[in-house]
């Protein structure tokens, strides 16, 4: 079944549905007012926009390295194993993604409406383009995002549901502008850090990482039992307003400076890696410090 111009350009289709037996090509955009359901593989002829409530992909999507939007008011669901060969890719129009497995694009990824993970996710951008998630992220479930470009957290991530753990790749950048991020596990950031708003990490009893510089001109609190760990400098291109660190931890300050304009406070036991020099109004330590630096 080929659709190769648009779809309710002029007058919205009340609902769209294909049968599971055969293949849809989709050459232009689709407009429904209610639900649009694939039950057969689909293929895209061309850059595409699906408008309506509700989207059902039965099977397989394959981009042929076009764009693809998917603007529904309703839940849209994602498995990334089923979509392929897609360039840029976006999806919100109020609604929600419910996402799982591995999904990978040439391009960028836009997530514009809440998201939740109903399994272990990979967002990747083989073309090192951003990926960005403009709204809430929540999810018992493992999240990793792969990309050399820039990876943003525009909302609260884990606040509803927290994930079980975050890391991000080494090479691009991390902006974390949503306030706070929380995870049951481990969270990892592999690429250089700018923080956009006063923010809390809470990782429970995982391991809080830093693989790269951190910098932004907003708090830091840092919460975890298990080990905080700087690799990197923090506040050596923009000086953080403060950083806390929780008790019942420890903390490993190993990229040799950490520069804020207000106080630093450790409330865990620090370990030095490296000739540390700390910048700042007020230092408080609430524990041991330790190392050959």
């Amino acid at each position: 079944t080929t659709f190769s111009g648009a779809v309710g350009g002029t007058q919205a289709l009340g609902s769209l549905t294909t049968n599971a037996t055969g293949t849809v090509q989709i050459g232009g955009n689709v407009t429904t007012t209610g639900a649009q359901t694939y039950g057969d593989p689909v293929t895209l002829l061309g850059n595409a926009t699906l408008t309506g409530t509700t989207p059902t992909f039965g099977s397989t999507v394959t981009g042929g390295g076009f764009n693809l939007a998917l603007n529904f008011s309703g839940p849209t669901t994602i498995n990334g194993a089923n979509f392929t060969g897609i360039n840029n890719f976006a999806s919100g129009n109020g609604g929600t993604t419910n996402l799982t497995g591995a999904f990978s694009t040439t391009g960028t990824q836009t997530y514009n409406d809440a998201v939740t993970l109903t399994g272990a996710t990979t967002l990747a951008s083989s073309g090192n383009q951003a990926i960005t998630l403009n709204n809430t992220v929540n999810g018992a479930q493992s999240l990793a995002v792969n990309t050399t470009g820039t990876t943003t957290f525009s909302g609260l991530v884990g606040n509803t549901t927290a994930l079980t753990s975050l890391i991000t790749n080494a090479g691009g950048t991390t902006a974390i502008n949503g306030g706070a991020i929380t995870t049951t596990g481990a969270q990892t950031y592999n690429d250089a850090v700018t923080l956009g708003a006063n923010t809390t990490l809470n990782a429970g009893a995982g391991a809080i990482k830093f693989g790269s510089n951190l910098n932004g001109a907003f708090s830091l609190a840092a919460n975890s039992t298990g080990a905080t760990t700087f690799v990197g400098a923090v506040g050596g291109t923009t000086a953080l307003t403060s950083l806390i660190t929780n008790a019942g931890g420890t903390t490993a300050i190993n990229g040799g400076a950490i520069t804020t304009t207000g106080a630093q406070t450790y409330n865990d036991a620090v370990t030095l890696g490296a000739n540390t020099t700390l910048t700042g109004t007020t230092p408080t330590f609430g524990s041991t410090v330790t190392g050959g630096g």
